[in-house]
């Protein structure tokens, strides 16, 4: 499968999903997110998504993953008859040198590969017992985490934003809120806005409201609250038929942009948790933000 169809495989799924009325990356991840069944390591960027999907449609509760052979090696088999989700993945080739003076250097290969949920093979051992968290207190400490290196944040007001200007968040306060979950997705939509300034990512431009640069930074900002929500465990509320569907026209003209989106989403949420990962590199581009 070549790059392009890689992209646009990944493209008619969430668009499959959002005419669906599923947004993939608005779903509640108490579970914390899917994870590869052989090691617990957290899959990223648009893998959660893609994976995410699928469990929501199949109806799996498991959070683990694994190719056929990963799930053997924990003494599991994948029963007949059960059909793979597709996962992708950028691996670090290295290019052929032209002389013998030329410098080592590596390129990115973006490819497909297969993978079971747990729950569609026997023999999985069970699942470790989780750990009792109050949710709202491990979103504080994100916050609190992120404050010494993010943007001045204004609480109060009937509006929620970011100002990259003078870089300032600005939230309503958390009792204007009619549930809690949707004070801290909209304080961690914000934050991931805000990780785009020219101090940080370098992420954001100017654009025009509506547009399809402006999209694709409001699905950075909505995947990257989403994965930090689900981090936490806590719900990342919907947002209307009309917005969601306002991410098809951009997804069908360029089936890149989720794969880029998540990318650069996944890169927000880790500089917004102090988590660095410096060989899960990923080619990102700049996006854009309404002033």
């Amino acid at each position: 499968m070549t790059r392009t169809d890689v992209y646009q495989s990944v493209t008619d799924r969430l668009i499959e999903a959002i005419e669906a009325g599923t947004a993939p990356w608005q779903r509640p991840w108490i579970g914390g997110g899917p994870v590869n069944v052989r090691n617990g390591r957290a899959y990223r960027g648009i893998n959660i998504f893609l994976l995410e999907m699928t469990s929501a449609f199949k109806g799996y509760s498991d959070p683990r993953w694994g190719t056929y052979k990963a799930l053997g090696e924990v003494g599991a088999q994948v029963r007949k008859g059960e059909h793979a989700t597709s996962v992708i993945l950028w691996k670090p080739v290295p290019k052929k040198k032209a002389s013998d003076d030329e410098e080592d250097s590596n390129y990115m290969l973006l490819r497909s590969y297969s993978v079971f949920n747990a729950e569609q093979a026997d023999g999985v051992p069970a699942l470790p017992k989780g750990f009792e968290h109050d949710p709202s207190e491990r979103a504080e400490e994100i916050v609190r985490g992120y404050v010494p290196h993010g943007p001045l944040i204004q609480f109060g007001g009937s509006s929620a934003f970011y100002r990259q200007d003078d870089d300032v968040v600005g939230c309503p306060q958390m009792s204007q809120f009619k549930k809690i979950e949707g004070y801290y997705s909209t304080l961690f939509h914000e934050l991931v806005h805000s990780t785009g300034h020219k101090s940080r990512l370098d992420r954001l431009q100017r654009t025009g409201f509506g547009s399809g640069p402006y999209a694709k930074e409001e699905l950075v900002a909505e995947m990257g609250a989403a994965m930090l929500c689900g981090s936490v465990g806590i719900d990342n509320l919907d947002q209307s038929a009309s917005y969601v569907k306002g991410w098809l026209r951009p997804l069908q003209e360029d089936p890149r942009f989720a794969i880029q989106a998540a990318a650069n989403a996944q890169r927000a949420a880790d500089l917004i948790l102090g988590a660095t990962f410096d060989s899960d590199s990923q080619p990102t581009e700049k996006a854009l933000v309404a002033a």
